[in-house]
């Protein structure tokens, strides 16, 4: 965020991160009764528990094709001399 102030180059989770702040300005900015309603679905609770699925997915798909690279790296790593 520091390097990147223009957004073009913007990693998943800063965009997350811009989403999260989003849903809370626009919640706090609500205040209408029929938009409230539709607010109470889409909580920060939920929208985090949404983010935090979203970021794992990549990892869990990745991770069976990556572990013998994780395997090998543990197994050099405990070698002791």
């Amino acid at each position: 965020m520091l390097y990147n102030s223009s957004g073009k180059w913007d990693t998943l989770q800063v965009y997350l991160r811009k989403i999260l702040l989003d849903i809370e300005q626009i919640s706090k900015l609500m205040n209408d009764q029929q938009h409230m309603e539709e607010m109470r679905k889409l909580t920060p609770v939920s929208i985090r528990a949404s983010t935090t699925i979203l970021v794992t997915l990549p990892i869990v798909a990745a991770y069976p094709f990556m572990q013998k690279y994780f395997i090998g790296g543990i197994t050099i790593g405990a070698v002791k001399e």
